[in-house]
C-alpha cells in the first residue's frame, strides 16, 4: 500500500527546488487563455493548504465531516496574488505544507479511518464522494495530496514528481514473448513511465480523468500486488527492437456482477499508438490465458464510447456478451472462449 504522507513529504523535496527554478516574471504569465498563473495557481494552494488545515482539525473533533466549501476564484483574485514575489510565494506554500504535512502525521489511527456516514466530500473534495456513501477523514488527507498534485503538474509539466528517478533497477520477470513485444512484470523503476502514461490527458481519456503522481503510484502498486496475490496483473509492455516501455497489457481479476471474471486490459501510451501493439499484446496475454494458466474464458470492460479498444477485444477474437456496472460506469462485457 502507497504510504501518501511519505509521498506528500518527497512531492515537497521534489517540487520546492523546481518551483524556484521559475523566474519571476514566468510565474505571472497565466497557463492557459483564462487559465491562472503559476503565482495564482500556487496561491490556490496556499489557500487549500489553510482551509484543509481547519478542515483537519475540526473533523478530530466532530462525528461528521461536513464542511463547507469556499470561492476559489474570488479568494485568488481578491488577494492578488500575481502582485506577489514569486520567491514569498514558494517560502509561503513549502512553510504551510511542512506544517500540514505535520499534522497529517500526527493524526490519531482511529480518527483517521472512522467511518463518517454524514460528509459534504460530494462538494468540497477533489475526487468527490457520493453523499451515500461513507467516507473517512484518511480520505480526505489524501485527497489533498491529489490536489496539490495537480496544480503543481500545471506549473511544472508531467514528470515533476519523478524526476529524480535515474537509475534503472534489474528488469521484472519477463511473462511473456510476441513477435515484436516483451511482456514482464513491472518493477519500481518503471514507475517514472507509468506515471508519464496515466498522467497523459489523451491516453487516459477514457477513464474518468488522468492520474496524478499519487494516483500513479497506487495504480502501479496495485499490479505489484496482484502479482504477489493472483499471480499475474497488468504487465509492462516492452518494445523487443528498441527496448522501450510502451504500455501495459495483462490479465486481471476483476469482481463483475457479483463473480471473479479473469480481465485483459490493455493501455498503450499515446506515443505508439496505431501500430498494433494492443492487439498483439492481448492476443499474447489471451494466449497466455488459455494456455500457460489453463483458464476457459477471459473478458474485457469497456466503456460504449471507447470504440479504439472495442476495435482491439474483437481483433482479439472477443464478442460482446452483455452490459454490467463497472466502478460507476456503464461497461460492455466482451468474452471469448478457449476453442
Amino acid at each position: 500500500m502507497v504510504d501518501y504522507i511519505a509521498v506528500f513529504r518527497s512531492d515537497l523535496e521534489a517540487a520546492d527546488p523546481a518551483l524556484r527554478k521559475i523566474s519571476d516574471a514566468a510565474a505571472g504569465i497565466p497557463l492557459g487563455p483564462g487559465k491562472w498563473s503559476p503565482k495564482e495557481t500556487l496561491g490556490h494552494l496556499i489557500d487549500s493548504a489553510s482551509v484543509n488545515h481547519e478542515r483537519f482539525l475540526r473533523a478530530v473533533q466532530s462525528d461528521d465531516l461536513v464542511m463547507p466549501g469556499y470561492d476559489q476564484d474570488a479568494w485568488v483574485a481578491v488577494q492578488q496574488y500575481g502582485s506577489v514575489a514569486w520567491r514569498d510565494l514558494v517560502d509561503l506554500w513549502l512553510r504551510w505544507n511542512l506544517h500540514v504535512h505535520h499534522v497529517l502525521s500526527n493524526m490519531p489511527h482511529e480518527q483517521r479511518f472512522r467511518a463518517r456516514n454524514r460528509h459534504s466530500l460530494d462538494v468540497i473534495a477533489f475526487r468527490d464522494v457520493s453523499p451515500d456513501k461513507p467516507t473517512t477523514l484518511d480520505y480526505l488527507m489524501s485527497d489533498y495530496v491529489v490536489h496539490l498534485e495537480h496544480h503543481l503538474t500545471q506549473i511544472l509539466g508531467e514528470g515533476w514528481a519523478f524526476a529524480g528517478g535515474n537509475v534503472t533497477p534489474p528488469a521484472g520477470k519477463r511473462v511473456l514473448q510476441t513477435d515484436r513485444l516483451e511482456l514482464r512484470e513491472m518493477t519500481a523503476g518503471d514507475l517514472p513511465f507509468v506515471a508519464e502514461m496515466v498522467g497523459d490527458a489523451e491516453t487516459m481519456r477514457f477513464y474518468p480523468h488522468r492520474f496524478t503522481p499519487l494516483e500513479a503510484r497506487r495504480w502501479h502498486d496495485r499490479q505489484l500486488n496482484r502479482y504477489a496475490r493472483d499471480g499475474h496483473g497488468l504487465w509492462l509492455v516492452v518494445d523487443r527492437a528498441t527496448g522501450q516501455r510502451v504500455g501495459q497489457v495483462g490479465l486481471a481479476s476483476q469482481e463483475v456482477d457479483g463473480a471473479r471474471e479473469p480481465e485483459i486490459g490493455w493501455l498503450i501510451h499515446r506515443r505508439f499508438w496505431r501500430r498494433g501493439f494492443a492487439t498483439e499484446a492481448g492476443r499474447g496475454v489471451r494466449d497466455h490465458a488459455f494456455g500457460s494458466m489453463g483458464l476457459e474464458r477471459v473478458i474485457s470492460l469497456i466503456r460504449p464510447v471507447n470504440e479504439p479498444s472495442q476495435g482491439v477485444a474483437r481483433k482479439v477474437g472477443m464478442e460482446v456478451e452483455r452490459e454490467a456496472d463497472f466502478h460507476g460506469y456503464r461497461h460492455l462485457v466482451f468474452a471469448v472462449r478457449r476453442n
